[in-house]
């Protein structure tokens, strides 16, 4: 009766043992790549509707892109900086004008980048970007 126990625990224990390894090698930790990922580059779409980006504010990662889409009949901007800058327009000035128009932007460097409507300086938004 001994060797019957010992023997049904032996095989217990290595079946535990057995479903613990491949658990393991399937996992990406056991993949042997413990370095950084760097993920797949997204696209963030900002709607313009009549007279406001929406959402307002945004956040992305460096080299992601900011997609604004003009949703509405009346003409704006999506243009770096705050107006009455001298710098306004320095990293991008992006004309919407009719309805479907659409402009990319991709920022390769983190920072709070403000941005407004040239036509209608009062429209604003941010964009944030992580490293």
């Amino acid at each position: 009766m001994e060797g019957t126990l010992r023997a049904g625990w032996t095989r217990a224990a290595r079946a535990v043992a057995g479903a613990s390894l491949l658990a393991l090698l399937a996992s990406p930790a056991g993949c042997g790549d413990d370095g950084p990922t760097n993920p797949t580059p997204q696209t963030v779409e900002i709607e313009v509707f009549d007279f406001s980006f929406q959402p307002e504010t945004v956040s992305v990662r460096a080299g992601d892109t900011v997609r604004w889409i003009q949703r509405g009949q009346i003409p704006h901007t999506a243009t770096s900086g705050v107006p009455g800058a001298a710098d306004a327009g320095a990293l991008f000035d992006e004309p919407l004008g009719q309805t479907g128009d659409a402009a990319e932007v991709t920022l390769t460097r983190a920072g709070t980048f403000p941005y407004f409507c040239r036509p209608h300086p009062f429209m604003t938004g941010s964009i944030a970007v992580a490293p």
